[in-house]
C-alpha cells in the first residue's frame, strides 16, 4: 500500500512539471503528501533567492512554517546545514543536538522533537531543502527515507524547473519592451520626417538633440511625438549629426 501510495504521488508531480504550474502550490502540495506518505507530522520546503537566502516556499501546516521561520530567525537548523552542504540532515532527537541549541530549545515547545532535511540539488546548484518533522523521537523509517529522497530528487526537478520558466518569462519580456521602443522610435522619427522634409537619420537626430537639451530619455520624446503631444520645429539639417 505505501509503494502503490508513493507511486501515485510521483504520477501526480510529474503530470504537474509538464504543465504550467505555481512553484509556491507544487511546494505546499508536495509536503502534504510526505505528511500523508511518511510516519511524520509536518513537513516544509525552503528556497533560496536571488540573493542567496532562504524562504519558506511550502509548508504542510503551522508547525512546519514555524519551524521553518525559526530557522530564519535563528540563522541555525537542519534545514540551513542541509542547504549548505548539500547533505542530508537526520536528526533523531533535536533535545540532544547540541548543533542549534536556539533553534532546537524554541522548536521543542512548539512540539517539533526530531527533523529530517535532504537537501534540494541541481548538479552543483543548492536549490534548497526538503524537511520533515515529527512530534517523537527516534529514526526515520528506512522505507521513509529511501522514499523521502525520491520526493526530493522530483521537488528539486521541479524548483530548477520553474526558475528556468521564469527565467525565460523574464527574458521575453525584456525582449518585447525593448521591441516596442525601437517601434515607437521608428514611429516618431517618420513623423519628424514627414512633417520636416527629412531623411530618417536626421529626423532622429532632431528627437536625439531635443531629448540631450530637455534631459529627456529619447523613448519619453517618441511617446509625445507619436501621441501628438509635442510638435518639434523645423530644424536646420546642415547643424544635425544623422545617426543610425
Amino acid at each position: 500500500m505505501a509503494e502503490d501510495a508513493l507511486l501515485r504521488a510521483l504520477v501526480e508531480f510529474a503530470d504537474t512539471l509538464v504543465e504550467d504550474y505555481e512553484p509556491t502550490e507544487f511546494a505546499n502540495r508536495l509536503c502534504g503528501r510526505c505528511v500523508d506518505l511518511f510516519r511524520v507530522d509536518a513537513a516544509g520546503i525552503q528556497l533560496a533567492g536571488a540573493d542567496g537566502g532562504l524562504g519558506v516556499a511550502g509548508a504542510s501546516d503551522r508547525t512546519a512554517r514555524g519551524a521553518e521561520l525559526l530557522q530564519q530567525t535563528f540563522g541555525e537548523g537542519p534545514c540551513l546545514d542541509a542547504h549548505r552542504t548539500g547533505r542530508e540532515q537526520l536528526v533523531e532527537d533535536l533535545g540532544a543536538d547540541e548543533r542549534w541549541p536556539a533553534f532546537s530549545g524554541v522548536a521543542g515547545r512548539l512540539g517539533v522533537r526530531a527533523s529530517f532535511s535532504f537537501p534540494l540539488r541541481v548538479r552543483d546548484a543548492h536549490l534548497g531543502a526538503l524537511n520533515l518533522f515529527r512530534c517523537t523521537t527516534g529514526p526515520l523509517a528506512a522505507r521513509d527515507l529511501t522514499s523521502a529522497r525520491t520526493l526530493a530528487r522530483l521537488a528539486s526537478v521541479g524548483m530548477a524547473n520553474a526558475q528556468v520558466l521564469a527565467d525565460q518569462a523574464a527574458l521575453t519580456r525584456q525582449l518585447q519592451t525593448a521591441l516596442d521602443s525601437r517601434v515607437l522610435i521608428e514611429q516618431a522619427k517618420g513623423v519628424v520626417a514627414a512633417s520636416n522634409s527629412l531623411d530618417m537619420d536626421h529626423a532622429f537626430a532632431v528627437i536625439r538633440r531635443h531629448a540631450r537639451d530637455r534631459g529627456a530619455r529619447i523613448h519619453a520624446v517618441a511617446q509625445q511625438i507619436v501621441d501628438g503631444a509635442l510638435v518639434l520645429p523645423s530644424p536646420d539639417a546642415d547643424h544635425l549629426e544623422p545617426t543610425t
